[in-house]
């Protein structure tokens, strides 16, 4: 058994052999300044989910393959197959035909809250695997991952620290609903049939 940093270590070293190798990585698609770690590179593609469908709120499982990332945005030169990498149709699926596509929902303040302090985790993991969150953007968000689970979201505001209205409607894309153990339980505003790899490179 690997802790996650382990997990992410190993990662690393692989891709840096692959890529010592004549990797045929695609085509050069732009650059990254950093190095990003798991969870900068989910709020980016959430970011690029608020951007691409004009919703209050981008989300992005960090630390999942299914409906979300498990992988990093590293510096330099950035590739094709590295944007693939960062796909969020991997793993299992569902009998929903809008499985594995960018939707826009829309939820209460209330709900949104309930929502971020909620782990993610695939039918097949248990809870000792790994709690799976979701990331924003468009929101300012204090997460204390060591603490108990009532008490890892600290704190959730609009920019600028505005407390978020609790009865107020608010719109958030994400990639599809990530619980196969239940229906979407928020009205769908919107579901977009654009490939993950086009959504990031638009």
């Amino acid at each position: 058994k690997m802790s996650a940093e382990q997990v992410m270590d190993l990662c690393d070293k692989t891709r840096d052999y692959t890529l010592s190798s004549d990797y045929n990585r695609g085509e050069i698609v732009g650059y990254a300044n950093k190095d990003f770690t798991n969870l900068e590179t989910a709020q980016f593609i959430a970011r690029v989910f608020k951007d691409k469908t004009g919703a209050d709120f981008g989300l992005c499982i960090a630390g999942q393959t299914s409906c979300g990332t498990h992988s990093r945005i590293y510096k330099g030169t950035l590739y094709s197959k590295d944007i693939q990498t960062l796909e969020l149709s991997l793993g299992s699926r569902n009998n929903n035909p809008d499985d594995k596509k960018l939707w826009v929902i829309s939820l209460t303040g209330k709900q949104l809250l309930d929502l971020l302090a909620k782990p993610y985790m695939n039918c097949t993991h248990t809870e000792e695997y790994r709690e799976p969150y979701f990331t924003a953007d468009g929101l300012e968000i204090t997460f204390a991952p060591w603490a108990d689970a009532a008490q890892k979201l600290v704190s959730v505001t609009l920019p600028g620290g505005s407390p978020l209205d609790l009865e107020k409607t608010y719109t958030a894309a994400l990639w599809c609903w990530p619980d196969f153990s239940k229906s979407c339980p928020y009205k769908i505003e919107r579901i977009y049939n654009d490939t993950f790899e086009s959504i990031i490179l638009e």
